[in-house]
C-alpha cells in the first residue's frame, strides 16, 4: 500500500488521494472529476473515487476504465450506513488526503472517528455559500476548521465562504478549473460542409439560428427563463434551442414550451457523450442560470469560439467579459436574454469577434493547470498544515 507521506520526500511511493463525492451522475463537478483524473501524476499521486448515491452512477465506468479505484457507498434515502462504509474505506486505505467534492460528504469525513493519523482534509467549494441550505451551511460552518486546505473553483465563491468565522483560519486556493483543450472542437459554420446533414440527424433546421444549452434540468439552471426568452416577439422569435441534458424539471419545461408556444423551435436532445462534436452545431451559446460557481459548460462552448451569452452570476464575470468576448445579463430577465441573442443574430461580426475572444480568453484556462494547483495543494495540506491563510488564482487572467 502506498505511503500517506508527502510527495518529494524521502519517500518514493505516491500519496494516496481519496476523491469524495456525493454521486457520479451527468454533471459538472462529476464530469470534471472524469477529465482531471488523467491528468494526474500518478508518480506522485494515487487517486480513489468514493460516491455516496449508487443511483447516480453514470461515470462510474468512465473512471474505472481508466484505472481508477471507484468505491460506491451505497447511501442515501435516510440509510446511514454508509458513514460506516465510508470509515471503513478511509481507515484502510493509506490515505494521505481525502478531497471532499460536496458538502455533507466533506462534513461526514471531518468528523467521522478514525484510528489512527487524520488524512489531510481537502475540499472543494463549487459553489457560492448561500446557496446551501440552512442545516448544510450550519453543518458545514461548524465543522470548516478541520478541513486543512480548502479550493474554490471562482473569486466569488472564495468571498462567499470567507466571511464564515470556522471558514477564515483555512487557506484557501482559487482555482479556475477550465477545459481539456485538446477536445475543442471550433466553431465554424461558415466552412463547415457536414454542419446541415450534421445538424438535420439531431432534427435542427439547417438554416436556422440555433442557441445551444448544455446543463441538466434543475431549478438553478433556469431553462424556464430561456424558453420565455425564447417566446419574444422580436428577431428571437425564429430562433430554434437546442437543450443537452436531462434532469427532475424534464417534463416542466416540456409542458412550458408548449404553453409558451415555442415547442416546435425547442430541441430536446438528452444527455450527450459528444457535446464537444454538438458545440460547433450551435450559433451561439446561452447559459441562463440563477447560480453558478463556475460553469465549466461555458467554459467548454467559449473555447469552442461560439458567441456566448450569460447571466452575470457567480464566477461567470471573471471569464465572460460584457461586449468584449461574449455578452452579460441579469439573472431572471427573460427579456435581456432575448435581446442579448438577438444582438448575435442581427450582427454576425459581433458574433464572430465575441466568438474569437472568448476562444483566446478559454484557451487559458486548460484543465491541466488546474491539475498541478490542485497537486500543489495535496502537497501543502500533507506537509504544511499550519501554513497561513492565503487566496492564489491558479491561472492568469
Amino acid at each position: 500500500m502506498g505511503s500517506a507521506g508527502a510527495p518529494g520526500g524521502d519517500r518514493n511511493e505516491p500519496v494516496r488521494c481519496l476523491w469524495l463525492t456525493k454521486g457520479l451522475g451527468r454533471g459538472g463537478v462529476e464530469r470534471l472529476l472524469v477529465d482531471m483524473f488523467p491528468l494526474i501524476d500518478t508518480d506522485r499521486f494515487v487517486i480513489d473515487v468514493a460516491y455516496v448515491l449508487p443511483w447516480k452512477d453514470n461515470y462510474h465506468a468512465a473512471l474505472a476504465d481508466a484505472g481508477a479505484s471507484v468505491h460506491c457507498l451505497h447511501g442515501g434515502r435516510g440509510d446511514p450506513r454508509w458513514l460506516l462504509r465510508l470509515r471503513r474505506l478511509i481507515a484502510s486505505g493509506g490515505y494521505g488526503v481525502v478531497h471532499s467534492h460536496a458538502p455533507l460528504p466533506g462534513v461526514a469525513a471531518r468528523i467521522l472517528p478514525l484510528p489512527g493519523q487524520r488524512p489531510a482534509i481537502v475540499h472543494t467549494e463549487h459553489n457560492v455559500w448561500h446557496r446551501y441550505r440552512g442545516p448544510t451551511r450550519l453543518v458545514n460552518d461548524l465543522t470548516y476548521g478541520r478541513n486543512r486546505r480548502v479550493i474554490a473553483v471562482s473569486g466569488s465563491v472564495a468571498d462567499s465562504i470567507r466571511p464564515h468565522g470556522k471558514g477564515r483560519s483555512v487557506p484557501v486556493r482559487t482555482v479556475l478549473h477550465g477545459t481539456v483543450l485538446s477536445s475543442v472542437r471550433t466553431w465554424s459554420p461558415d466552412t463547415d460542409a457536414g454542419r446541415p446533414e450534421r445538424r438535420a440527424a439531431l432534427g435542427l433546421p439547417p438554416d436556422a439560428f440555433v442557441v445551444g444549452n448544455v446543463g441538466n434540468f434543475t431549478a438553478k439552471k433556469d431553462h424556464a427563463n430561456l424558453l420565455r426568452a425564447l417566446a419574444g416577439s422580436g428577431p428571437i422569435g425564429r430562433a430554434h434551442l437546442a437543450l443537452v441534458g436531462l434532469g427532475p424539471l424534464a417534463d416542466d419545461l416540456r409542458r412550458s414550451a408548449r404553453e409558451l408556444g415555442v415547442a416546435d423551435r425547442v430541441h430536446f436532445l438528452g444527455s450527450r457523450d459528444d457535446v464537444f462534436d454538438l458545440l460547433p452545431l450551435f450559433d451561439a451559446f446561452c447559459l441562463s442560470s440563477q447560480f453558478e460557481g463556475f460553469p465549466i459548460a461555458l467554459v467548454e462552448a467559449m473555447a469552442t469560439g461560439l458567441p456566448c451569452v450569460s447571466t452575470s452570476v457567480g464566477g461567470v464575470p471573471e471569464i465572460l467579459v460584457d461586449g468584449v468576448n461574449g455578452l452579460l445579463v441579469p439573472a431572471k430577465d427573460h427579456a435581456a436574454l432575448g435581446s442579448a441573442l438577438e444582438a448575435f443574430m442581427a450582427d454576425p461580426d459581433l458574433a464572430r469577434r465575441c466568438g474569437g475572444a472568448a476562444r483566446e480568453s478559454a484557451g487559458r484556462l486548460d484543465l491541466r493547470h488546474a491539475v498541478r494547483a490542485l497537486e500543489e495543494v495535496y502537497v501543502e495540506a500533507v506537509t504544511a498544515p499550519s501554513q497561513a491563510s492565503s487566496s492564489v488564482n491558479a491561472t492568469p487572467r
